[in-house]
């Protein structure tokens, strides 16, 4: 119902209602900042002509899957943070922007090895091992994919990592092949780096 939701100027800025299903009304063309955060619905619908996913919009929420419409072109920072039981999301090919941490702590997310992984970015390593290698289908590592592990070897195909992508990970050792991104990115952030 239009009343579960405050909407200023075609943005949900809140949504106020007390669960169950939520459809999001048509008339929304942007899910603000943290609309939606810590909602206990399992099944929310967005509605095509949304345009944008804003930070933190859906963290802590309830909800088990969800389709992003075409019309969507980005999704904001831990847009989808901490999601515990999110197990499945599909992103269609017209979002060009998804935010670091957009799936952190999203652990039903993850593959067999505990790598949540969305369109080639590495999002999160909810694993056990203190040492790990990274998935030869992952291009960019985003901020704070890592926490307290202690060696990644980080193949050559990955060509962007965020600065803070190995948070809380003091005794960090970077291992990749020589001449590698991984390697420069070792040198600039003063990390210990092991050519294999």
């Amino acid at each position: 119902m239009s009343h579960d939701f405050i909407i200023e100027k075609g943005v949900l800025k809140k949504y106020v209602g007390v669960g169950g299903e939520v459809v999001i009304p048509d008339t929304v063309k942007s899910i603000g900042d943290l609309a939606l955060c810590g909602c206990e619905s399992t099944h929310i619908t967005i509605p095509y002509g949304v345009e944008s996913i804003g930070v933190d919009s859906f963290c802590g929420s309830a909800i088990k899957s969800i389709v992003i419409p075409e019309s969507v072109k980005s999704i904001g920072e831990g847009a989808f943070e901490d999601c515990d039981e999110l197990e499945s999301i599909v992103i269609p090919d017209s979002v060009t922007h998804i935010g670091d941490e957009a799936f952190s702590g999203c652990k039903k997310l993850a593959d067999e090895n505990g790598f949540v992984i969305i369109q080639g970015k590495l999002y999160d390593y909810v694993g056990e091992s203190k040492s790990i290698i990274v998935p030869d289908t992952v291009k960019e590592i985003a901020g704070s994919a890592f926490c307290e592990i202690e060696s990644v070897f980080i193949p050559k195909c990955v060509t962007s990592i965020s600065v803070d992508a190995f948070w809380l990970c003091e005794e960090i050792v970077i291992r990749s092949t020589s001449g590698s991104y991984a390697e420069s990115y070792a040198k600039e952030n003063s990390i210990p780096f092991i050519a294999e």
